[in-house]
């Protein structure tokens, strides 16, 4: 299932973000390899296109009750299985809203503000700075 390079890299930024207390914490790992697995179109799709794909699928409403969305079907199981059935209502309503602000940020390549780049940078950058000084006096 997770066999092309794509799908591991789109699995660990993933993965990033659940370290970082995004609603996307409250999904486990097997949801996010059915859902990369799911997102992904052909075995040559590029890992920024498959990182989109990811949260497009889940804003589109795939984890919302069924009469809305049809949620993450475990392809293991002989019937129809939701693998995300133990979300409640409410951490599936936050995942939904995450992915439609993090998509929003993706259409105008502000990764940075999505991975929190800018402040790690930021503060990197005045503290070589600092120590760039104290090594002239």
């Amino acid at each position: 299932m997770l066999e092309h390079n794509s799908n591991l890299i789109v699995l660990r930024l993933l993965r990033d973000l659940q370290y970082n207390q995004t609603p996307l914490s409250s999904l486990n790992l097997w949801c996010l390899a059915l859902l990369v697995h799911k997102c992904q179109n052909q075995p040559s799709t590029s890992s920024t296109h498959l990182f989109r794909a990811v949260f497009a699928c889940l804003s589109s409403g795939i984890l919302l009750p069924n009469h809305i969305g049809p949620g993450i079907i475990d392809p293991c199981e002989k019937e129809l299985v939701d693998a995300a059935a133990y979300l409640t209502l409410e951490q599936r309503l936050n995942i939904t809203s995450y992915a439609q602000n993090i998509l929003r940020l993706i259409c105008f390549e502000k990764y940075e503000t999505i991975f929190h780049m800018k402040s790690n940078q930021t503060e990197q950058l005045s503290m070589n700075s600092t120590l760039g000084d104290n090594k002239m006096e």
